[in-house]
Parts: structure tokens; C-alpha cells; sequence
């Protein structure tokens, strides 16, 4: 609202406003609209005045503090002059600038009044009025999240040894870092910096794995390490770029040609099947380059070996067995500029296959390719039956253990934080987001929330208030632990997760197949919680309150590990997004097909009973000038989803 005399609305399609369009079935069946027993002439007439069922919604963004009673009354109000019944509810941030008198912060006493006055207006015009699950629009966090009910990630440390004799080890400090993957803090929005500040880390267990006679440590064969360019040389270079670091990165320079590089030279050419890198561009945006591992018997004349896109902040490359004197890594930019900059924090060889695209696969990302990305079959990998727990054998972070024959790695498993907040709030209503995997911890989380809703609208929560609530498309990133994981996987799955533990760094064990299995176990075990806890409770936590909800989840590609229909198979209304591409004053492309597609599947009335609604922000627009209303357009709107 701009100075009591604009409404949001008008600021609003600046910021891309979204209407929902509606097919309320419950409704229109029980007036006969929607049956063979209708007449041409009683759908004219319905469409010359439709039912509250088929008019829209709008989503209706309160941004970053900048409210006003009087720009409340003229939003609604003039939403009702225009046909709009309804309005779901955002209090959002994306550091709108401030352009009221005074900024009214999120569930101040001050905020609450504006609110209340804006329920109790809205229902004395019977409009349906709905929030979304956090402040901004994604997803389910806010400031009263605690550190341990924030979503988490697994994180390890790994150290290797020889066996045959007594070991005394202090093992390497868990990762405590917050970011979305080990150590690498990555970048949110600027809003969320400081959460990426927190230091939290627990334990989860000490893990031994004895490996194949095959699996040798890169160590151990020596090579000789030189780069393009960068301070660090020798052992340290070597030491700290096969490490378990990811987000310490060195700087390396291009050469005198323009080009970037690390190299390994062995003494005797060396059979590789599997690289690890870890790599970031410098001098632009971090992901506009491509890289290859080269190889040569020379050191003169390379072949190359592409190493294609994966989401992880560690890229895992299971190659053919490739038999070289010198093998580099090759940074280069996308569109042949020279004199580029690169970090590399890891650049590790394998003598043993590893899982083709382990980050993904193991649920830190959500490549959409995943399917086509085999690992070849390995028979050189370490057994399970040699996986052992140590956990008992550790002590205030030193295990000493009587190690058997052979060599052994030594995995300390634990969980760290991912530091994703809801968003785009204002900074006051922004806080880390809940854990999707505990049931308690959700549960927790909404109770406060509605909580403070309730307070806010004066009681006014189910019919005749707040009748639904509204989770938008998922964009809190990956999780992969919570503090029941063992408990679940085992209750889901029928088999113990600890000796499967290493798998998840990337190891195969005891073969390929059984591996990938696992894998994808463990990503489907991820997928039906976060189905089950994030969504499906809702509906028990909601109906105390009398409400229902809007479901979106997906959108665009794959957001989570669920199924995008599981998350939307219980919701009052299953949502989804279109949005279209804009150029020279058209718009085109219709996006999100498969969202709107399952949205429409779940509310067919020949597939649910009683059948349902759905509801798509339509029209949304991308691209300079874009149009966030259909109207503006000057083509008529396609039929959606098409037949």
C-alpha cells in the first residue's frame, strides 16, 4: 500500500500477482453445472454470473511491512467490485523497499490490528480467506524454529588406516558447518546470511569399512601434483584437494595460454575408474564452465573425457577404466574465454568404481536425468559383511579399536544444518526452516504458527476466518537426516541402514546393483516422510481448527524426493503453477505441464471421492515487462491444461 492512497494491488503486479482459477466440483455438481443434466441455457447463464465456486482468488502479498487500514479496505473492496471472492494471504519481504510512514512489522501488536481489521472486513463481504504455511511463501520455517527442529543434512568425516594391530585414533571433527551440503556454505538470499552463520553438529556413528586390495588410497601411489596456477604445491595441494572438504577451496589461475588445470603424474601408468571434483568458476558466475578429465601417456598429447553437469557441490564421475601416466583436471569457460579463475577444494582419483552422480543419488540434489545416470558394474567392491560399527569403540571422539587384517576407512557420520529460511520474508519474520522428516517437529511448528494466526484474526480460524492454509511450491532444498532416520528406514524398508551408511559418500558395496537398490531406498524413504509429515499431517493438525488446505508442491522440475501427487493426494484443493514465457509483447510457452497434469489427474471426479477442486496461479509471467494477468495479453488464453 503506497501512502493511503494506492492499494497492494497495483504494487502487487509489479511483483508478479497471481490469480487462482477454480473448478469448485462439490459445488457446481450439487447445482447441476457440471452434469449432463444441464442446459446450454443454464451454463449461459451461470457464465454471464458465475457461482462464488468458479470466480477467482487472488493471492493478495502484504510486502515487507508496507500496510495500511486504509489500503486494506481499498484492496478488498475493490476485489470484490471486480469479481474476486477471495484471497490467500502472504506477508512477504524481497527487500521491498519501505513506503508507508511506518512499516508495520510481522505479528506486532500493530500488524495484528491491521489484520484482524482486514479478516473482519473481508468476511463481512464473505470472501474465503486463506494463509500461507510461513511468512513469505516458502515453505514451512520461521523464527521460532529451534536449531534441532531445523532440516538437516548427513555430513562425514573419513580417515584410513591399516589393520592388524591396535589403533588409537583421533578421529576428524564433524562438519558443524551450515550450508546445503558438508562443509559448503553456498549462497541464499541475503536475508538468511546470518543463519548461514550457525555451528551446530551431532554425532550419528563411527563406521569401518575394509577395503578391496584393489582400492588404493591415491596417497600411496605418489604422484607428482602441479597446476596452472596456485599457491599451494606438493603435500599440501595433494593433501588438501583429497580431503573431505568441499567448501575449501584453492585458487587456481590460469596459464600463459589461458587455461586452467591440476595435474597428477605417476611414476607408472595407473588404472582409474572414478573421479571426484569439487569446483567453483571465480571470476563470474560460479556454475558458466565446463570441465573434462584429460588423460595422456605423455604428458604432451590428451584425450578427454567429459564431465557433465550434477546439481551436488561434489561431483562424483564413474568413467571407463581409463590406464594413464597423467591425468588433469580441465577448467574451462563455456564460450572459450581465456584467463579465467577457479576454486577447486577436491580433485580425487579412484582406482575403484564409485556410484555414478553419488550427491544426487544419495538425495542432496534432484538431477531430473537421475534415471539414465548407470554406474557401471563394479566387482571390486568392498563387502558388507566388512562394514562394521565402531560407534562403541569411540570415546570423546578418539576410537580405539583391535583393527582385523586389511585396510580400512573410517567413516564418522553426523548431522549438521542446511541453513535454508523461509523466504522471501522481511528479516523480522524470517527464520530456519522446520525439519520435514519429524512429525513432532511439524506439528510443533504449525501449532505455533496458527497459533499466533488465531491471536491475530481474534479467533477467527476455520469457517467464517482463516478457512485454508496454503503450502506454495517447495523451495526449501534437500534434506537428508533427521533424528529417527534409523527407526524409519528400517520400519519402511525391512533392513538395518548403518552398514549401508558408506554408500552414501559414494562407495559401492558388494556390487553395483545392490547398491543403486539401496540408493534408491533410501531416496523413496525420504520422498513418502516428507509425503507423509510435511504434507498428509496436515489435514490432522488442521481439523481442530476447521481448516483445510491448498497443496502445491513441485512446480517446476523435481523440488523434493516425493512424488508430486503424494504431497497433493490428501488437500482439500490440489494446486500447481502455469507460467508463460514473455517476449516482444506475447506470451508464450506454457510451462510446468506435468504440475498442472497431476493437479488435474487428482481432481477428476471419476478419481476421487467426493471429488474435489484444484486451483492454478495462473498466467504468471517471466522476462522483462512481463505480464503477471492474462488479460493484459493480446491472444486469447489457450485451454490448460491442454487435451
Amino acid at each position: 500500500m503506497i501512502k493511503e492512497s494506492r492499494n497492494i494491488a497495483a504494487a502487487i503486479a509489479a511483483l508478479t500477482l497471481s490469480v487462482a482459477a477454480f473448478a469448485h466440483s462439490k459445488e457446481n455438481v450439487a447445482a447441476g453445472a457440471s452434469t449432463g443434466s444441464a442446459t446450454g441455457q443454464d451454463l449461459y447463464k451461470e457464465f454471464q454470473n458465475p457461482p462464488k465456486s468458479a470466480r477467482p482468488r487472488v493471492w493478495w502479498h502484504w510486502m515487507n511491512g508496507n500496510i495500511t487500514k486504509d489500503g486494506i479496505k481499498k484492496d478488498l473492496l475493490w476485489m470484490q467490485k471486480t469479481g474476486i471472492v477471495g484471497f490467500h494471504n502472504f506477508d512477504a519481504g524481497l527487500e521491498t523497499p519501505q513506503i508507508v510512514d511506518k512499516r508495520l512489522i510481522y505479528m506486532t501488536p500493530e500488524w495484528k490490528d491491521a489484520f484482524k481489521y482486514a479478516i473482519n472486513l473481508a468476511d463481512s463481504l464473505d470472501m474465503e480467506m486463506t494463509i500461507a504455511s510461513s511468512p513469505g511463501w516458502s515453505e514451512t520455517g520461521g523464527p521460532w524454529v529451534k536449531d534441532e527442529d531445523a532440516m538437516k543434512k548427513l555430513v562425514w568425516r573419513q580417515v584410513e588406516i591399516k589393520g592388524g594391530q591396535p589403533v588409537s585414533l583421533k578421529l576428524p571433527e564433524g562438519f558443524d558447518i551450515t550450508g546445503p551440503f558438508m562443509d559448503f556454505t553456498g549462497s541464499f538470499d541475503g536475508v538468511s546470511q546470518v543463519f548461514l552463520r550457525k555451528k551446530f553438529y551431532r554425532d550419528i556413528a563411527v563406521v569401518g569399512v575394509k577395503l578391496s586390495d584393489k582400492d588404493i588410497n591415491l596417497k600411496e601411489l605418489h604422484p607428482v601434483i602441479t597446476s596452472s596456477g596456485c599457491d599451494a604445491t606438493g603435500e599440501e595441494m595433494l593433501e588438501r584437494i583429497t580431503g573431505d572438504s568441499v567448501g575449501d577451496y584453492l585458487d587456481v589461475k590460469a596459464d600463459k595460454n589461458g587455461k586452467c588445470w591440476i595435474q597428477y603424474e605417476f611414476a607408472e601408468p595407473q588404472t582409474i575408474k572414478a573421479v571426484v571434483v569439487s569446483e567453483l568458476r571465480k571470476d563470474t558466475n560460479p556454475y558458466v564452465h565446463t570441465k573434462e578429465l584429460q588423460y595422456s601417456d605423455d604428458g604432451i598429447n590428451f584425450k578427454s573425457i567429459n564431465l557433465s553437469y550434477q546439481a551436488t557441490a561434489q561431483r562424483t564421475y564413474a568413467i571407463p577404466a581409463t590406464t594413464a601416466k597423467y591425468f588433469r583436471l580441465s577448467l574451462k569457460d563455456n564460450k572459450g574465454k581465456k584467463d579465467c579463475e577457479f576454486g577447486v577444494a577436491q580433485f580425487a582419483l579412484s582406482t575403484v568404481t564409485r556410484i555414478q552422480l553419488a550427491g544426487d543419488k544419495a538425495g542432496n540434489s534432484f538431477y531430473r536425468l537421475l534415471w539414465m545416470e548407470d554406474t557401471p558394474y563394479s566387482s571390486e567392491a568392498a563387502r558388507l559383511e566388512d562394514v562394521v560399527d565402531l560407534t562403541p569403540y569411540v570415546k570423546d571422539g578418539t576410537l580405539t579399536w583391535n583393527a582385523p587384517e586389511g585396510n580400512w576407512r573410517i567413516f564418522r557420520f553426523g548431522y549438521s544444518l542446511t541453513g535454508k529460511t523461509n523466504h522471501p520474508a522481511s528479516p523480522e519474520a524470517t527464520g530456519l526452516e522446520v525439519d520435514k522428516l519429524d512429525p513432532k517437529a511439524i506439528t510443533e511448528y504449525f501449532h505455533n504458527y496458527l497459533q499466533t494466526y488465531a491471536d491475530a484474526s481474534g479467533g477467527k480460524l476455520g469457517k467464517g476466518g482463516i478457512e485454508y492454509l496454503l503450502t506454495d511450491s517447495y523451495e526449501a532444498g534437500a534434506q537428508t537426516w533427521t533424528r529417527n532416520m534409523f527407526e524409519e528406514f528400517k520400519a519402511r524398508k525391512g533392513y538395518d541402514l548403518l552398514r549401508w551408511m558408506p554408500a552414501l559418500t559414494g562407495m559401492v558395496l558388494n556390487n553395483t546393483e545392490e547398491t543403486e537398490r539401496f540408493l534408491f531406498d533410501w531416496r523413496r524413504t525420504i520422498g513418502d516422510m516428507i509425503s507423509e509429515y510435511h504434507y498428509d499431517l496436515q489435514n490432522e493438525i488442521l481439523k481442530p481448527y476447521g481448516m483445510k488446505r491448498y497443496t502445491e508442491s513441485h512446480e517446476n522440475y523435481r523440488a523434493n524426493l516425493s512424488d508430486g501427487m503424494d504431497c497433493k493426494r490428501y488437500a482439500e484443493i490440489p494446486m500447481s503453477a502455469f507460467w508463460m514465457d514473455y517476449k516482444n509483447g506475447n506470451i508464450f510457452n506454457p510451462r510446468f505441464e506435468a504440475d498442472v497434469r497431476e493437479s488435474a489427474w487428482l481432481t477428476s471426479t471419476a478419481r476421487t471421492s467426493p471429488p474435489r477442486s484444484r486451483s492454478h496461479p495462473t498466467a504468471t509471467g517471466t522476462g522483462p515487462g512481463s505480464s503477471p494477468l492474462p488479460c493484459s495479453n493480446q491472444q486469447p488464453m489457450q485451454r490448460w491444461p491442454p487435451d
